[in-house]
């Protein structure tokens, strides 16, 4: 299977999750502080759905390294991806608007 990180490969959904993350990411590089920005309500990025956006630290459990994780449950989806810190840095700031 090919995997790509180009946004248009993404489903719209996830291409709006790393819009928001690239809205808070504000120009700078991606961090887990990023995460405490983004709106946590149901519906504040996509709507009838929940997304939670987690950083998964380096560990014994996740020895191939850091990596952030995208889960999104409602009615259209119950998913989860999982993205290398400069992936999804790289998704989000390709989503954005440029300033």
């Amino acid at each position: 299977m090919k995997r790509s990180t180009r946004p248009v490969d993404w489903p719209e959904d996830l291409n709006a999750v790393a819009r928001t993350i690239g809205l808070m990411m504000d120009g700078r590089r991606l961090n887990p502080s990023v995460l405490d920005r983004l709106p946590a309500h149901s519906g504040a990025i996509i709507p009838d759905h929940v997304v939670r956006v987690t950083h998964i630290p380096r560990s014994a459990a996740y020895p191939a390294g850091a990596h952030y994780e995208i889960a999104i449950s409602g009615p259209r989806w119950d998913a989860l991806w999982s993205f290398r810190s400069g992936e999804l840095e790289q998704l989000a700031q390709a989503c954005s608007p440029s300033v």
